[in-house]
C-alpha cells in the first residue's frame, strides 16, 4: 500500500485526496511513523480529509501545531492523546463532539477555542492538560464527561454556559489553581468529587439552585450570583 503522506523536515504532510487517517495507515509492519514521530513539529491535513482515527497521532512526542480543516467532521477518541509538547490546536466549526481522550497528557497545551458546533465534551477530553489556562466552553455544550479536566493544575477560573445540564464524576479533580466556577441553575446533575482537591475554589451560582446544594454537601464555599431577569415590555 502506497503511502498517505510524506515528510519535508520536521512536518508531515498528507497527500491531496485522502480522506480518512486511520492508526493502521501510518503504525503498521511495513511504515511505522513511530519512530519519527519524536521530529515532527508539524501536520498539514488537506481539505480531503473528513474524518481523523482513533490515537491516530497519540504519543507524536514533538509535535508542537496542528490545523485541522474544516472538511474533518470526526476526530475519534485519543488521536491527540500524549503529545506532551502540543502547544496550540484549532478545532474547525464542523466537528461536533471533543471525544473520550482526546488531548489526554497533553501536558503543554496552554489554551484552546472550542467551536459552538460542539455539543459534548467526552470523558478525559483534557486529562492532565497541566499547563491549559483557560478554555471557552460555548453555549452549545450541553454535558461534561467524567474526569473531563482532571489534573489540569494551570486553570483558575471557568464559567459553565447556560446550556450544560451535567457535569460527570472527577471533572476538575484536583485542579489546584482553580479559584472560580460559575454554574448557572441549567445544571441539574453533577457526579461525585467534581471538585475534589479544589482547595481554593468558590462555587459562584444563584441561592437556592442544585449548584448551592451541591456546593454544601461538599463543604465548597458560594458566592450567590444574581438571576438573569427576563423584561416584559408592555404594549
Amino acid at each position: 500500500m502506497d503511502k498517505i503522506y510524506h515528510i519535508e523536515g520536521n512536518t508531515l504532510i498528507f497527500n491531496d485526496g485522502v480522506k480518512i487517517i486511520r492508526y493502521d495507515d501510518l503504525h503498521n509492519s511495513k511504515d511505522d511513523l513511530r519512530s519519527e514521530c519524536k521530529n515532527i513539529q508539524k501536520i498539514i491535513i488537506p481539505n480531503s480529509v473528513t474524518s481523523i482515527g482513533s490515537e491516530a497521532f497519540s504519543d507524536c512526542y514533538g509535535l508542537k501545531s496542528i490545523t485541522i480543516p474544516d472538511s474533518v467532521t470526526n476526530v475519534s477518541l485519543g488521536a491527540f492523546e500524549g503529545c506532551k509538547n502540543l502547544t496550540s490546536i484549532k478545532i474547525p466549526d464542523s466537528v461536533t463532539d471533543i471525544g473520550k481522550y482526546l488531548f489526554r497528557y497533553c501536558k503543554s497545551l496552554t489554551n484552546i477555542t472550542i467551536p459552538n458546533s460542539v455539543t459534548s465534551i467526552g470523558d478525559e477530553a483534557f486529562y492532565r492538560c497541566e499547563s491549559l489556562t483557560s478554555i471557552n466552553i460555548p453555549d452549545s455544550v450541553t454535558s461534561i464527561g467524567n474526569e473531563a479536566f482532571f489534573r489540569c493544575e494551570s486553570l483558575t477560573s471557568i464559567t459553565i454556559p447556560d446550556s450544560i445540564t451535567s457535569i460527570g464524576d472527577n471533572t476538575f479533580w484536583h485542579c489546584e489553581n482553580l479559584t472560580s466556577v460559575t454554574i448557572p441553575n441549567s445544571v441539574t446533575n453533577m457526579g461525585e468529587q467534581v471538585f475534589k482537591y479544589c482547595e481554593s475554589l468558590t462555587i459562584k451560582c444563584n441561592k437556592g439552585s442544585y449548584a448551592e446544594e451541591y456546593a454544601k454537601r461538599y463543604d465548597i464555599p458560594v458566592k450567590h450570583i444574581k438571576s438573569k431577569v427576563k423584561t416584559i415590555e408592555r404594549e
